[in-house]
């Protein structure tokens, strides 16, 4: 039986070694059950970041926590994650995705064809964005909390609000009618 999604969802970033790895994570991972998608950055390749991902499993479970590999589903399997996270970049309109059987699938979305896209290739939850202006969309308008409240209304799935979140929104995306916040920052 799969555990309940925690409302705080914790994207890594970048860092300099495996120990400063740890260390953000144990930070972000104290301050209550999370599910954290680990992201490449800083990891050498796929192999490193399998590796990485396999070392940190028993912290994760320690704090009742999830973790999801931004990689492809054997390393997720090998890894011993919880499931794996696709960028929108990454989805295509065709084909299948390979995920490990009982591991849960997260795909950001941009707009309401990606989160169609998204639920027909069998996501089981989806990040939406950007809520908020970000530095990481400046280019992009942002959704805001209307915007995040229609189109998550068009879909069965969790959505989880992303780009210029704090953790003091999620009373506010809950309200908006999202499954809870991801955030990025602090890492």
């Amino acid at each position: 039986m799969r555990r309940p999604l925690p409302p705080i969802v914790h994207f890594t970033g970048a860092f300099a070694d495996d120990a400063e790895f740890h260390t953000r994570l144990a930070a972000v991972l104290a301050r209550g059950p999370r599910l954290v998608v680990m992201r490449a950055k800083g990891c050498r390749d796929t192999a490193h970041q399998q590796a990485l991902a396999a070392a940190v499993m028993p912290l994760v479970r320690a704090h009742a926590s999830l973790l999801l590999l931004g990689a492809e589903g054997d390393a997720v399997a090998a890894a011993g994650a919880d499931g794996r996270y696709l960028g929108s970049q990454e989805v295509t309109s065709t084909g299948t995705l390979s995920t490990p059987p009982g591991t849960l699938l997260a795909i950001s979305c941009h707009s309401a064809e990606e989160l169609g896209r998204a639920a027909a290739l069998g996501a089981d939850l989806l990040f939406l964005s950007p809520v908020q202006a970000t530095a990481t969309h400046a280019d992009s308008l942002p959704l805001g909390w209307e915007g995040l409240r229609a189109l998550a209304a068009l879909v069965e799935l969790p959505v989880y609000a992303l780009g210029g979140i704090k953790e003091g929104d999620l009373a506010t995306a809950h309200a908006a009618g999202a499954a809870g916040i991801a955030l990025s920052k602090p890492w």
